[in-house]
């Protein structure tokens, strides 16, 4: 009978090939709790020294961030960059307003109800793989026959519905753009660099905790496929010496592992803190 205990310690062999179709056998598995905790530590204590070191304005990132934004003295631009931070965040509160909102009425829009939206997605998601699967046919057939997109009833009706959604979530964005842009507008040269010079440097730390944690994460994980208690690199600055492709390639075998079936979340995500 399987048990919850049999996924501790479970791993997979995985092929990964370079450049020139070189092969390597690596046995992938999931780090323990202690190693995982060890990883996020670490990472932890490298953003903390970031955050000091720009918090006391001194530090090779602070030094060239700050030159770099030293240099910029035009008021428009300065604050389409500083927008650029709230974009992000006004979208997604964007899409939630059109996503659940009320009609005049009060009751729930068209676009919730009945998970019309994401009938919308999943038609348009159905129809061009159904479309797609059918030229292949045809093609491998050796047919002229085919379907084409812009001609498919169906897909353009779709189509035309999702981009209706996008249009809604795009005018609510431009409106909550031009309220934050002339609250920025009244901000001085000097203060629009010090706040993009702070922001910047928090999204330093917090890619720099992430690279950290990732690079840890696959350093645990992976071990030699004839000895697979012994890790197969040195230590994680080896892991970050390694090609990206072939990188790409371990993360991707260790999410596969980590995950285990599609519903499990990949643990090489950057968690809450």
């Amino acid at each position: 009978m399987a048990h919850l205990r049999d996924l501790i310690g479970a791993g997979e062999t995985v092929t990964i090939k370079d450049s020139s179709d070189t092969e390597y056998q690596i046995f992938v598995v999931r780090p323990s709790a202690l190693q995982q905790d060890h990883a996020r530590s670490e990472a932890n204590g490298s953003m903390a020294r970031m955050k000091l070191e720009a918090l006391n304005k001194k530090g090779d990132k602070y030094d060239a961030l700050a030159l770099s934004f030293a240099e910029l003295d035009d008021h428009d631009e300065l604050v389409d960059r500083r927008l650029q931070y709230e974009e992000g965040d006004i979208r997604d509160a964007a899409f939630n307003d059109i996503m659940y909102g009320l009609d005049d009425d009060g009751e729930p829009n068209k676009w919730q109800k009945d998970d019309y939206y994401l009938e919308v997605i999943q038609g348009l998601a159905k129809r061009a793989s159904e479309i797609k699967t059918y030229n292949e046919q045809m093609k491998e057939a050796g047919s002229d026959e085919h379907i084409a997109e812009a001609d498919d009833e169906e897909l353009v009706e779709l189509t035309a519905e999702h981009e209706k959604f996008r249009a809604e979530v795009d005018e609510v964005v431009e409106e909550s753009l031009s309220v934050e842009r002339a609250k920025f507008v009244k901000e001085t040269v000097e203060e629009l660099r010090e706040a993009l010079l702070q922001l910047a440097l928090d999204l330093e730390a917090k890619m720099g905790w992430y690279q950290d944690f990732q690079l840890k994460m696959l350093y645990y994980a992976c071990r030699y496929n004839d000895d697979k208690k012994k890790f197969y690199f040195d230590s994680p600055e080896d892991v970050m010496e390694i090609p990206d492709y072939v990188r790409t390639q371990l993360f991707t075998a260790y999410e596969s592992v980590e995950r285990g079936t599609d519903d499990l979340k990949n643990a090489l995500s950057l968690p809450s803190s």
